[in-house]
């Protein structure tokens, strides 16, 4: 596995028989989480971008909020180059009403930030 390549999916059994999606995506600008939720707004959950470049349209927001997402967990450091597109995503998801956590830590594009990220997502997943 090269760096900066985590990509974290689990596929959970409901109650009801169905399966739901949990994905987190560690760096890669986050891209992955936009685009695979934008594209298929109704597979997952639960979505993690970590350090997020923020693409996503106000109509695809809209559309994981009508496929009704329990917790999309945003991540990033101050000091990260990738803050500002992360506090666009973050604007975005707040204009377009969808609730979400922007969990903003300390430092940069770092693994460091990652663990911890990931570390405080992970319990979420089970709830």
């Amino acid at each position: 596995m090269r760096d900066k390549q985590v990509y974290l999916i689990f596929f959970v059994r409901i109650r009801d028989g169905s399966f739901r999606g949990r994905l987190s995506k560690m760096s890669t600008e986050g891209t992955v989480p936009n685009a695979d939720t934008s594209v298929y707004p109704a597979m997952f959950d639960w979505i993690c971008p970590l350090s997020a470049a923020g693409s996503s349209t106000a109509e695809q927001i809209t559309a994981l909020k009508k496929a009704g997402v329990k917790l999309y967990f945003l991540a990033c450091g101050t000091s990260d180059f990738l803050w500002d597109n992360s506090v666009t995503l973050d604007k975005t998801m707040t204009d377009c009403g969808l609730e979400h956590t922007f969990y903003k830590s300390d430092g940069g594009h770092v693994w460091a930030n990652w663990r911890l990220y990931l570390n405080t997502f992970a319990p979420l997943l089970f709830k």
